[in-house]
């Protein structure tokens, strides 16, 4: 008896390991290849930061990564942003597409990627036009005139002169 029961449980053990699911290794974190970002904690294939621009973290698969990887391709344009009044050394300017923020330091030539630089020179643009078309009302005679005196007819810059 003792024999067949030998002969048995090897055959048992064999049928147990079969029907066993295999248990998962834990998966051993992939090193990507490319360069490491120290804005989002990981590697990048390619990267558009440099000298005056980064970019801020986003998460993986979303569109501010989809986006990431269109500007990397994009080719690069100088950029320059001027400081406003009253900031100092180390401001930027953010602009933010699809939940990417890229963060670009004003008061220094900048290469961004095309679409950045659209965006940012629309931006400019828009200020100055806002400046030159911005009018107030004279409250001693009721007359609408241009905000900036450089833009007002004659007459009115040599009545502020005096």
């Amino acid at each position: 008896m003792r024999k067949t029961k030998i002969i048995e449980e090897p055959k048992k053990v064999e049928a147990i390991k079969k029907t066993e699911k295999p248990t998962k290794q834990p998966a051993t974190p992939e090193v990507s290849k490319g360069i490491f970002c120290k804005f989002c904690n990981r590697s990048h294939e390619k990267s558009f930061d440099g000298p005056g621009i980064n970019h801020d973290g986003f998460g993986t698969g979303g569109k501010a990564e989809i986006i990431f990887n269109k500007l990397c391709d994009q080719p690069k344009l100088s950029l320059f942003v001027p400081f406003e009044t009253g900031e100092k050394l180390g401001a930027v300017v953010s602009p933010m597409i699809n939940g990417l923020r890229i963060n670009i330091l004003k008061g220094q030539y900048v290469e961004v990627p095309r679409q950045i630089a659209g965006i940012e020179m629309e931006s400019l643009n828009q200020t100055a036009m806002v400046s030159e078309n911005l009018k107030t009302v004279n409250p001693f005679t009721g007359k609408s005139v241009n905000a900036r005196l450089d833009l007002q007819d004659e007459a009115a810059q040599n009545r502020l002169n005096r």
